[in-house]
């Protein structure tokens, strides 16, 4: 079995989510972008949870703060895509210092994503990875049990950002064809890096 929890990243309004396997107890947090990952912290420690993994959907600063907290408080392991895990060690890459004009950035990332498509077992969970540039050159997708995680790359109701370093309106195209194609007909739960989830052939892709 497994639970989705939802949390508002602070001080920029985006979204973490924390997969639990509740046969195991063991769980992995998604894009921890607070600059204070307090409230992650104390839910883990409530519900007795053990984080394995942070994945990151993409490179940008309010959705990777967390990290050097989270990994002071666990042996936890970071995944992403090689181009997130180049930009993530950069303020100015991670768009960090031009937020409050010192920026930061973050440790390495543990386990690096090389290929388009990535597969690995989680606690008997299937875990695809999919590489969606468009947005930035590092954005992933990940799915699992009918579940879509897609960062900036797809949120209902707003027109993806490809205006940002790395951006590109012509590999967004081909990413949002191969979302289309790809899972339109399962029809996931999309949970996307801001504002609420929703069901994929909810959005307008074109």
């Amino acid at each position: 079995m497994i639970e989705i929890t939802a949390f508002r990243n602070s001080p920029v309004n985006s979204n973490c989510f924390v997969v639990q396997s509740t046969n195991t107890n063991k769980c992995i947090i998604i894009d921890p972008g607070s600059e204070d990952s307090s409230i992650i912290i104390n839910f883990i420690t409530n519900k007795a949870l053990t984080p394995d993994y942070i994945v990151l959907t993409h490179e940008h600063f309010d959705h990777i703060w967390g990290i050097n907290h989270l990994k002071k408080e666990y042996p936890i392991q970071v995944i992403c895509s090689i181009e997130c895990a180049k930009n993530i060690a950069d303020p100015k890459k991670n768009m960090s210092i031009f937020y409050d004009q010192v920026g930061f950035n973050v440790q390495p990332a543990d386990i690096i994503l090389k290929e388009s498509h990535n597969c690995f077992f989680w606690n008997n969970t299937e875990l695809n990875f999919f590489s969606t540039p468009g947005h930035t050159k590092g954005s992933i997708c990940l799915y699992f049990k009918n579940y879509l995680f897609t960062g900036d790359t797809l949120i209902k109701g707003l027109k993806t950002v490809t205006k940002l370093p790395g951006g590109s309106i012509t590999e967004l195209n081909k990413s949002l064809n191969f979302i289309s194609k790809t899972f339109k007909l399962s029809n996931p739960m999309v949970y996307p890096g801001h504002n609420d989830c929703f069901f994929l052939n909810d959005y307008r892709f074109f």
